[in-house]
């Protein structure tokens, strides 16, 4: 993995950064905003994180299907393009201290996050050969949610007790939005023919393709 497909996989673990971030923001550590900082009771900001949280029961399946019929890259690149602004927008609206405008703040932000979660699983498996596909989609899941959203909340806490305003936390997610549209920059489209090729091998050789990937060499 690590000498064959070394653009592969950074491009995987890049995708990952800024959906992890933008769902630590928006469903955990909104709740410290908008009860420490807007002053609205805990009630109504996890009641704004569950009717966002509802809706992606429906868009983050709505999304996948989408971008199995469009390219998916294309619907990566502008989620991550979305994620990038949507923090600029969402916090002044949110120092309004109005619950409604908090709602629909964390809507919207779930909204772009679902752009990308959606497509995720499948776009990660795309950028590697099938022989190391479930080695390289691993690798990426693991090692990007240690840099995303694994430590987004504690940057969160340490920006906001530092700086006491948001600006520091919208810089910080659109910063790994531009990580993420790096990562998806560098990666590439399914290679169907790659796939066809390697399922015909495995005909030819009498054994499943998931046999074949466990009896490669080098695993």
């Amino acid at each position: 993995m690590f000498t064959t497909q070394p653009r592969a996989l950074v491009t995987a673990i890049l995708s990952r950064v800024a959906p992890d971030v933008l769902y630590a923001m928006f469903t955990v550590f909104v709740l410290t905003y908008a009860t420490e900082q807007l002053g609205l009771p805990r009630g109504q900001a996890l009641a704004a994180v569950l009717i966002g949280s509802a809706l992606q029961i429906v868009l983050i399946p709505l999304a996948g299907a989408l971008s199995d019929r469009w390219n998916r890259r294309r619907m990566y690149l502008g989620g991550a393009v979305a994620a990038s602004a949507w923090p600029f927008v969402f916090f002044p609206m949110a120092e309004a201290g109005s619950w409604g405008l908090l709602v629909l703040g964390v809507v919207v932000a779930l909204a772009i996050h679902s752009l990308l979660y959606g497509p995720q699983a499948a776009f990660v498996a795309e950028q590697f050969t099938p022989r190391l596909r479930y080695t390289g989609s691993s690798l990426a899941y693991t090692l990007a949610g240690v840099i995303g959203g694994a430590v987004a909340p504690l940057l969160f806490t340490a920006l906001l007790g530092s700086f006491g305003s948001w600006l520091p936390l919208a810089l910080y997610l659109a910063g790994t939005a531009v990580v993420t549209l790096v990562g998806v920059l560098l990666g590439r489209d399914p290679a169907h023919d790659e796939d066809e090729e390697y399922t015909r091998l495995a005909k030819d050789a009498g054994r499943s393709p998931g046999r074949m990937v466990r009896e490669a060499p080098g695993r």
